[in-house]
């Protein structure tokens, strides 16, 4: 992978990650905006662009690098949940210790972690990103929730399996069926997918 092409396609985020700083200093962006345009990318555009990702139909992956693929997202994750616990009491943060690990375990893939990706790999990278999606979601849905709900009183906490049927997990899992069965999608479909996903 040529540095140079990393360079500028990171140069070019960091560019669009500018504008949209401006326009929040500048007010045109205001924090309600700025929600509703988050609610946006999580539950549609992401999606749209993890299901595009497998709709190109020059895309194939390799089985023994989805298996290694595969591998290295259970090694990360056994490993951050191991790490966690230690790192939260050295850090001495009382009843934040929950808080901590969930920071520690669960990064911000969807927001920058796919475009960052797709820019640089093309969209043959996408179908090993959604296995690491679907994965994420799943714990965070389960582990994650169940680490943040510690704290709370047992009528407060929110039913796990429920919380994990979202646009993220659901996308993720027709994007892997997808890529499995191949069926005949339409074109209008492609282009809809493509067209919502390059949002």
């Amino acid at each position: 992978m040529n540095f140079f092409v990393v360079l500028q396609q990171m140069l070019a985020l960091f560019a669009m990650i500018f504008i949209g700083f401006y326009a929040y200093k500048v007010h045109w962006v205001t924090q309600d905006t700025s929600d509703r345009l988050s609610k946006l990318l999580v539950n549609i555009l992401n999606p749209a662009l993890l299901i595009n990702g497998v709709l190109d139909k020059t895309v194939v992956a390799k089985k023994d690098l989805l298996l290694e693929n595969l591998f290295y997202i259970f090694l990360y994750f056994v490993l951050l949940i191991g790490l966690s616990f230690p790192i939260a009491k050295v850090l001495r943060v009382g009843k934040m210790e929950n808080r901590y690990q969930l920071m520690l375990i669960f990064s911000n893939v969807g927001f920058m972690g796919i475009p960052v990706l797709r820019s640089i790999f093309g969209n043959g990278c996408v179908i090993y990103i959604t296995f690491y999606i679907l994965i994420y979601n799943i714990l965070i849905y389960t582990l994650g929730i169940a680490f943040a709900q510690r704290s709370l009183p047992k009528e407060e906490r929110k039913n796990a399996v429920k919380e994990m049927i979202n646009p993220g997990t659901v996308s993720a899992v027709f994007a892997i069926l997808i890529f499995v069965f191949h069926p005949n999608i339409p074109q209008g479909a492609v282009t809809f997918f493509d067209y919502v996903g390059n949002a």
